[in-house]
């Protein structure tokens, strides 16, 4: 009887508490390997969408850093000469030529520590005069081009042309209101024009050159005139105005949402006076003295560093490319940074970039330091992981002109 009681609850559509277990087995089991599925579908996705963000804040920084370094000025023709005081290998890139820097992780200069004070160390940073389309007519440029500038006697209307341009690596906030910072590769770009205030580059330039190249050549020995701690860094003075030559501090790049407390020099504190062109076509006009945020290129920087070559003929013939330590034993110079008188020929620019995802988890300015190659997985901590997966690497060389 009781068989048949419990073939009559079967039939009417009831379970026995073996079938019931097996089917939530199997249910779980189908949910446990859809869950793997998901899971690595949405890791998938990410690495895609960290990838094509990344890699989309490569190519700006590509854009830019291309454009910028083709139009790169450096040194210009003159009639003086050294003469015979130099070495060969020297007077062959220094007789003829007036000067400014090519600043590439430079570590030794006149004037300031350093031209980008706000930079964070252990990144490459670069600075240099460009060439722009940019020019402002005013009645003062056919008084400069009377009276030229300085001996790197440039006439006006190229010296309104020149601009500054530097790239540097700094940890500031990720907004206004944030309270997230991260590492972030910046941009400086002063323009070129007729003043002599902050806001411009020309009083920067015609210091750089009155320092660098000298109306009568100075006593030269043995090369040594031209270590970059005898020259003096870009951004630390400029002159106040075209005649005068009253030198003056150089506002030191802000980078933007930046925070007083977390950096070296501060911008100025005054609200800058209102825009207008005519004001901004005076040189004697105070909107001139004002600098304003840096702009962005990347963000979530782990790593920028650039290696700048020359192409040098050596005495075989033979055309090579020398980096920072070969070049300077050949021209007999003790330093260890980049000659600044000489415009590479080549920068090597190796970036890597963390996704989003990933850099909002770093909390602290030490977790940006970027993970050695070499260093095994066992030895990563949870963060080095987390960097190690969702960093991309990028590399490029960069040609100049």
């Amino acid at each position: 009887m009781q068989g048949t009681a419990s073939n009559l609850r079967r039939a009417d559509g009831a379970f026995t508490l073996i079938e019931v277990i097996t089917a939530v087995a199997i249910f779980s089991f189908i949910l446990v390997a859809l869950s793997y599925v998901l899971d690595a579908s949405l890791n998938q996705l990410r690495y895609r969408t960290t990838s094509k963000e990344v890699t989309g804040n490569y190519r700006t920084l590509f854009d830019s850093l291309r454009t910028d370094v083709q139009g790169a000025e450096v040194d210009s023709p003159v009639e003086h000469s050294f003469g015979g005081t130099l070495s060969a290998a020297l007077a062959q890139l220094v007789n003829g030529r007036a000067f400014l820097p090519f600043e590439i992780d430079r570590e030794n200069g006149q004037g300031l520590t350093r031209s980008f004070v706000n930079a964070e160390s252990g990144y490459s940073s670069l600075l240099f005069a460009s060439k722009t389309a940019a020019s402002y007519a005013h009645p003062l440029r056919e008084e400069l081009r009377m009276n030229g500038l300085s001996d790197f006697n440039q006439s006006a209307d190229s010296l309104s042309e020149i601009c500054l341009i530097g790239y540097y690596v700094a940890y500031t906030k990720d907004s206004e209101s944030s309270d997230r910072y991260s590492m972030k590769l910046y941009r400086h770009f002063r323009p070129g024009g007729i003043t002599f205030g902050n806001g411009h580059s020309n009083g920067i330039i015609a210091y750089c050159g009155d320092l660098m190249n000298p109306v009568s050549p100075r006593t030269v020995l043995d090369g040594q005139i031209f270590l970059n701690k005898q020259m003096p860094f870009l951004m630390t003075f400029r002159y106040t105005d075209a005649f005068q030559y009253i030198r003056e501090a150089v506002t030191q790049p802000w980078p933007k949402f930046a925070e007083t407390v977390s950096l070296v020099s501060p911008p100025p504190t005054e609200t800058p006076p209102n825009y207008n062109s005519k004001s901004w076509k005076e040189p004697s006009a105070a909107i001139h003295d004002f600098l304003f945020p840096d702009e962005i290129v990347v963000s979530n920087v782990l790593e920028f560093q650039c290696v700048p070559y020359v192409k040098i003929e050596t005495a075989s013939g033979v055309v090579e490319l020398f980096d920072t330590e070969r070049l300077n034993q050949r021209l007999g110079l003790s330093q260890d940074d980049w000659p600044v008188f000489v415009k590479p020929d080549f920068i090597d620019v190796s970036l890597a970039v963390l996704g989003e995802e990933a850099a909002v988890q770093l909390t602290d300015k030490t977790e940006w330091i970027p993970v050695p190659s070499g260093t095994s997985t066992n030895n990563l901590s949870a963060i080095d992981r987390i960097k190690r997966q969702q960093t991309k690497q990028f590399s490029m060389r960069l040609a100049l002109k």
